[in-house]
């Protein structure tokens, strides 16, 4: 009896069909062929379950390769929403931190300009508040400008006392010392008069001029001038621009003096005599030495003691004849004389015989 066993295989690669159709001659045979159909029938039926477990094992398979498919979509697209829903937070977030960055430089920048406005008014009220140095000094020389020239045309004269202030006038009265001690003075003299000028005037004087000038009386020169030269804002129908060398005056202690004259008798172009005094601790009563003004205006005489850092002006013209009585102890003076533009340049045409 053949063994069956070892045709399995290739029973696998016959058709049913061509099982039924094979026929044997005898009755073993045909027991063993029924067999062999049963067997065949029974292998059918394994193969078709197998299949149908491997069909259900591959449904199965594709159905957790679906899941998983899915599954890893689904975490990819979580991902990839995760992503996107941080990179759309990390925009928000830096859009966030550039609002706040310009709001923060609107509000500084605004605040700068505040402050910035702040301290312009705060400029603006400290110069109205508080002038400069220098406006100060135009402010107050303004004033004294204005009562100089309220007094010359209210009493043809007027007196300033401490003009320099203090200090100023002693550092002035040192300087002035050292001239006296370095210079050699001249006797004055007499402008267009045959008189002898020792019988008139009794002063020396010495001129000053850019080489011997000294910071203080420098200091003296440019205030006067600057007070005077503000009188052409009032002046009507003259202008004064210029003013000659200051000319230091001493009246020895001897009893000198001038006699009564007018400083400008003869249209020389003189229009207003500055007189600035250098006598510390004067005593009129005891050292003398006043100058006497008989002004046209009042009809009466003035006397001005020459006292440390006095200030004198008149009209240098005839509304002011004027004297200086003896002095018994030595007198100091710094004149100045200041021109009228106009008769000035007259007189030097006539000087030169035009």
């Amino acid at each position: 009896m053949p063994n069956l066993n070892f045709i399995n295989a290739n029973i696998l690669d016959t058709t049913q069909e061509d099982v039924f159709n094979l026929t044997f001659t005898d009755a073993p045979a045909a027991t063993n062929q029924f067999n062999l159909k049963q067997n065949v029938s029974n292998l059918h039926q394994h193969q078709q379950q197998d299949l149908t477990t491997a069909q259900l094992l591959r449904a199965s398979l594709q159905q957790q390769l679906s899941l998983l498919t899915t599954s890893t979509n689904d975490e990819n697209s979580l991902e990839n929403n995760h992503t996107v829903s941080s990179i759309q937070k990390s925009q928000q977030l830096q859009q966030n931190q550039h609002q706040q960055q310009n709001q923060q430089s609107q509000q500084t920048q605004h605040l700068q300009q505040q402050l910035s406005q702040q301290q312009r008014l705060q400029q603006q009220h400290q110069l109205v508040k508080q002038p400069t140095f220098q406006q100060q000094r135009d402010i107050q020389e303004q004033k004294i400008s204005d009562y100089a020239f309220n007094c010359l045309t209210e009493y043809d004269f007027c007196v300033l006392d401490h003009f320099q202030g203090s200090q100023k006038s002693l550092n002035l009265l040192n300087e002035v010392q050292k001239i006296i001690n370095s210079q050699r003075f001249e006797d004055g003299r007499l402008m267009a008069s045959n008189q002898d000028s020792l019988s008139v005037r009794g002063d020396k004087i010495f001129w000053l001029g850019d080489l011997n000038m000294t910071p203080c009386i420098m200091q003296l020169i440019q205030k006067m001038a600057r007070i005077i030269f503000k009188f052409n804002e009032r002046l009507s129908n003259v202008c004064i621009r210029s003013h000659s060398k200051p000319m230091l005056a001493c009246y020895p202690g001897s009893g000198a003096g001038y006699m009564r004259h007018v400083d400008n008798s003869n249209q020389d172009g003189r229009l207003i005599t500055c007189l600035y005094y250098l006598n510390k601790d004067w005593n009129a009563k005891v050292d003398g030495g006043m100058l006497r003004l008989h002004p046209s205006i009042k009809h009466e005489k003035v006397d001005v003691e020459p006292l440390l850092d006095r200030l004198l002006l008149f009209w240098s013209d005839c509304r002011n004849p004027h004297e200086v009585l003896p002095s018994f102890k030595n007198r100091y003076a710094i004149t100045v004389w200041y021109f009228d533009t106009e008769e000035r340049e007259q007189a030097k045409l006539k000087l030169q015989g035009c």
